[in-house]
Parts: C-alpha cells; structure tokens; sequence
C-alpha cells in the first residue's frame, strides 16, 4: 500500500463445518480483515462443500460485501451434493468431522437459502456447472460473475469448463488463476491462451474483455481500471501476435508491460 500503486481485494475465505464453531470462525475472519490496515479485503466463503449451513447464515450476515466462492469445481462436489456419497466423504470422516446438510441438494441451493440481496458474487471455477445450474446461479444470485481458472482445473481435474454453455453470459466472465497451489504462475494472459487452444473460436476481443473490464466489473473496480475511459488509470500491456491474423493466438504470443 506504502510502496506499490496496486489496487488489491481481497477475499478471507471462510470454512468450517462444525456449526457449533460458526461465531468463532466469524469471530477470526473479523479480526484476519482488520489486520490487513485500510487495504480491501471482505468475508467470504470458501466452497459449499467446506461450510456448514450455520457458517453460510454467519457470513451472510456479518456484512453485505463482494464475495468470491469455489463452485462446481469437481466431480466428488457433484457426488456429495446428490448422493452423499464419493471421496469427500471419505475425508471428512477420516478427518472426524460431519458432512454438510447436503444429500439430495445442489451445491447453489445450499448456498442460496439464506440468500442476501443483491450481494456481488464471484463463482470460481465451475469446471462441472451445466447450463441449467448457470441460469440457476444467475436467477437467485443477480449480481454474478463466473471467473474461469482454466489451467488450474487442468492441473487439479484435467478437465475444462464446457464454455459454450458461459457464452449465453459472456458479458459476466472473468479470468483467474487460482493460486500457486495450483497453478505454475499467476500470469492470466496464459489462461487466456489455454482457453483458446481448447477453443479456437474465441476472438482476442472476447479474451481480452474478459481480461480487463470485465474483471473489473467483478472486482468492484470499474470506476477507475478495465478500459480507456475519461477518469480511468489502467494499466497498459502489448501484446504481440506471432501470426498474421488479430486472432491468432499461441503460446507463442508475448505480453510486453508498457504503463
């Protein structure tokens, strides 16, 4: 904040599934956001698949700020939601602790019953998300945005988003990186090359949006970074295609900081 004019937000993700433990998980998300002196920083929840229902309440009602939350990310989520069954629950009694009340439920509507109003929401991954859960994500949280993490669901999963079934909200995707536990780098230029290896019809328009103002938009930060407007301060990349075509994307392809 002293030295570096880097905006930043950041999420404190919560979890826990023993309910009885819900304030104090609270209780420490409180004071982890006051240590961080001034710098944007919000309570959020981890994934569903790692907060109890009293924990989801809590968070819920603790504050009313832009959150970021692990969805869909995988075929033993999608398992422990429908049948109660797969590896999750394996680890969770190894572990000694109890499962979500979740049988029979998806993971959205577990989230969802103590919806907040037009709470910001930022769903990452989504790797297993059909075009149903989608417009179900989309009707009961308004105010979302899907931030796809395309190299580190191929590292943890070897699988991708099926993005065809995002374009219908092409206007609400972002893209990130997840974090070094999964991924190489944190360099989201190449999830943008990684997308378009795997599909060939996105334009560099489409990646770049996504890219910038978009992100933008998900952050909150709309208003000062994302594109070239009057009163806007964002930063300015190269980026140099190999190819003789505005689309032709590669790994090839290198993005030089300017500004």
């Amino acid at each position: 904040k002293r030295n570096h004019p880097v905006r930043t937000q950041t999420f404190i993700e919560l979890l826990g599934l023993i309910p009885e433990k819900a304030e104090e998980i609270i209780e420490g998300g409180h004071k982890l956001k006051e240590a961080f002196q001034g710098l944007a920083a919000s309570l959020t929840l981890h994934a569903p698949y790692s907060v109890s229902k009293k924990l989801i309440q809590n968070v819920y009602q603790a504050s009313s700020e832009r959150m970021s939350v692990h969805l869909l990310e995988s075929a033993a989520e999608v398992a422990l939601f429908e049948s109660g069954a797969g590896p999750f629950v394996d680890f969770y009694q190894k572990m000694g602790l109890p499962l979500p009340s979740s049988k029979g439920k998806d993971p959205i509507t577990y989230l969802s019953g103590v919806k907040p109003s037009e709470r910001d929401v930022i769903w990452v991954h989504l790797t297993e998300a059909s075009a149903q859960q989608l417009l179900q994500i989309r009707t009961q949280f308004q105010n979302s945005w899907f931030c796809l993490c395309p190299r580190s669901n191929l590292y943890l999963h070897n699988k991708l988003p099926y993005l065809p079934h995002f374009l219908a909200y092409a206007n609400r995707i972002c893209l990130g990186t997840d974090s070094l536990a999964s991924n190489e780098d944190l360099n989201v230029w190449k999830e943008a090359v990684c997308l378009k290896q795997a599909y060939p019809e996105l334009t560099l328009h489409q990646l770049v949006s996504w890219l910038s103002i978009q992100g933008a938009h998900a952050l909150g930060m709309q208003d000062t970074l994302g594109d070239f407007s009057p009163g806007k301060n964002p930063g300015i990349n190269l980026i140099h295609i190999s190819g003789d075509q505005p689309d032709s994307i590669d790994q090839t392809t290198r993005v030089e900081k300017i500004l």
